[in-house]
């Protein structure tokens, strides 16, 4: 396995116990598009995004997410705009002010 090549492999025992993201016992072993948590005998590959400005590193893609880079960019590019909009809604701690929630372009 390995994330520079980008192919496809089987999970195993070993992949579900390590550390992922610094997060003990696989518990951050996630699809980065639908949050599914990989289990043994399932199939997960690296995508490298850190080239694309925006997209936020290199995700693990599942079976069911697969998909050519441009959309999984695309994907994680829109995935990010939220996890920061959330952010900074968080940050302001009250709902009088939702005007935190408007993405603008840059």
């Amino acid at each position: 396995m390995s994330f520079v090549d980008r192919k496809p492999w089987v999970v195993t025992q070993e992949d579900v116990k390590k550390s992922w993201n610094s997060v003990p016992n696989g518990k951050a072993f996630k699809c980065s598009l639908c949050n599914h948590r990989f289990i043994v005998g399932d199939t997960a590959r690296w995508e490298c995004t850190n080239d694309v400005p925006g997209a936020g590193g290199n995700p693990l893609i599942c079976f069911d997410c697969d998909r050519p880079k441009e959309e999984i960019v695309q994907k994680m590019i829109e995935l990010n705009k939220i996890v920061r909009v959330v952010e900074k809604f968080n940050k302001t701690r009250h709902l009088g002010d939702l005007s935190c929630l408007i993405i603008k372009e840059k």
